[in-house]
């Protein structure tokens, strides 16, 4: 670098040390004003100081020429001056802000207070006239909450002082601020908690006796169930309906004592206690029901599909009635009878599972005594419809027919005529339409007989010759 570039860069350095300390001039000025109105913000000075160790350095590499080094003093000087201008300004704003925060909660101690005094100890005073159990976990409200409201006015007043011009300890005035709002906040809490726990108890008082009525009403219709059902229902019927009863005697015994929320409590387990017993038993009741109203619907069914499949079965010809469809026949008489023995054992079933197992298994015999009905009518059907196309393909013994105009006899009767031979009406040979191949024609016969029209001797009335 030539001496002009040295020399640019050392007045570029000169200037900017003489506008950072401008700038630091004018933000200790705005500090500056603030003392003056009396506020001492607590780090100030110790800014002060740093900048001034700064100031010193950069006077001191000025004038020995070490300009390369100005720069970060410069930097840190700037740094330094800006934190110490914020943090002056950000003194006054906090005792702004407590002062406005002071106002708000003392509007809350008066609200509490207010709400203590008008709602509250009345509602305490109404609840003591129960029997203690009742407000025993709300005792200490009523008096406590006097303590905590002086308690929340001597943290305000003292975060009242600590936030004065005299003291001027903002920071710790705010912690006295959060801690007095907290206080509230609990103590409102509390105080509506025994207004509440007042509507409890007057709302389990006016309820818990239609509750124990209602719910001993429906723990009778489960131990009904019981009684007339039970083998029809699982153990947890039984199970829940006897946690029903023993809560059931628990609400009794409490509101007997007048503790109403606690009673309130156990007969709202025996409720629910109850009715989901009687709702499973319902339910398996009605399972029951279904199966044996399909075990009825199928024993019916078979009954008629197996009449149908042996009329069937006995209405074919000796040729068609094979010995397996007979040998299915029995096994289906057979099966029937099975199934007949699995239903009435179903009667006898001792306990849900055998129940349940012994109707599902009658059910299942009947669905097999279908099956089997339906393939002997298929077997008696199919065995029909093959006897018919046989007989349809097989003209009987002697049958001839009319075939494009000549005859048509089956292999065994005999020899197809020649072309010539005869024809289907008035032909020329020993045979006509209405006779045999013999002497006599069907009214009449010369030896040669025509179909009627014909040029023979015999006439299709009378002949040369008569039996």
């Amino acid at each position: 670098m030539d001496l002009s570039e040295q020399a640019k860069g050392a007045v570029h350095t000169v200037l900017e040390a003489a506008a950072a300390r401008g700038e630091v001039r004018a933000r200790d000025a705005e500090v500056q004003a603030l003392l003056a109105r009396g506020y001492r913000p607590p780090s100030v000075e110790g800014h002060r100081d740093e900048m001034g160790v700064l100031e010193r350095g950069i006077v001191e590499r000025l004038r020995s020429g070490n300009y390369a080094a100005i720069p970060p003093l410069l930097e840190s000087l700037r740094e330094r001056g800006a934190g110490m201008l914020a943090e002056a300004r950000a003194w006054p704003e906090l005792q702004a802000e407590n002062s406005r925060e002071l106002a708000r909660v003392r509007e809350r101690l008066a609200a509490a207070s207010g709400y203590r005094q008008a709602t509250a100890l009345p509602a305490w005073e109404e609840l003591r006239a129960y029997p203690e159990p009742n407000w025993s976990e709300v005792a200490g409200v009523a008096d406590g909450s006097e303590a905590i409201l002086q308690r929340v006015e001597a943290l305000l007043a003292e975060a009242e002082r600590l936030n004065g011009m005299e003291a001027q300890q903002f920071d710790r005035a705010g912690k006295l601020l959060v801690q007095a709002g907290k206080a509230l906040e609990d103590l409102q809490a509390a105080l509506t908690g025994v207004v509440q726990r007042l509507t409890a108890v007057r709302e389990a008082e006016a309820s818990s006796r239609r509750t124990l009525d209602a719910t001993a009403g429906e723990l009778a219709a489960v131990v009904g169930l019981l009684r007339s059902e039970g083998d029809k229902l699982t153990p947890e019927v039984r199970t829940r309906a006897t946690e029903a009863e023993r809560r059931l005697a628990e609400g009794r015994r409490l509101l007997q004592a007048g503790d109403f929320l606690a009673a309130m409590a156990a007969l709202s387990a025996a409720a629910e206690a109850a009715t989901t017993a009687r709702r499973q038993a319902s339910r398996e009741v009605e399972e029951i029901a279904s199966l044996r109203a399909q075990l009825d619907r199928a024993a019916r069914r078979s009954r008629g599909n197996v009449e149908e499949a042996l009329r069937r079965a006995g209405a074919l010809p000796p040729g068609l009635l094979t010995a397996a469809v007979s040998a299915k026949s029995r096994q289906l008489r057979e099966g029937l009878t099975m199934a007949e023995r699995a239903r009435m054992a179903t009667e006898g079933a001792s306990g849900r599972g055998a129940l349940v197992e012994s109707l599902r298994a009658g059910i299942a015999a009947f669905e097999a005594v279908d099956r089997l009905a339906d393939q002997i009518r298929r077997d008696a059907d199919t065995a029909i419809r093959e006897e018919q196309r046989r007989r349809m393909m097989t003209p009987p013994m002697g049958t001839r027919r009319i075939f494009s105009g000549r005859d048509w006899s089956p292999p065994s009767g005999g020899s197809r005529p020649s072309g010539g031979g005869g024809g289907g009406f008035g032909s020329s040979g020993r045979s006509s339409s209405m006779g045999s191949s013999r002497r006599s024609g069907s009214l009449g016969s010369s030896g040669r007989s025509s179909s009627g029209g014909s040029s023979g001797r015999s006439g299709s009335m009378g002949g040369s010759r008569r039996r």
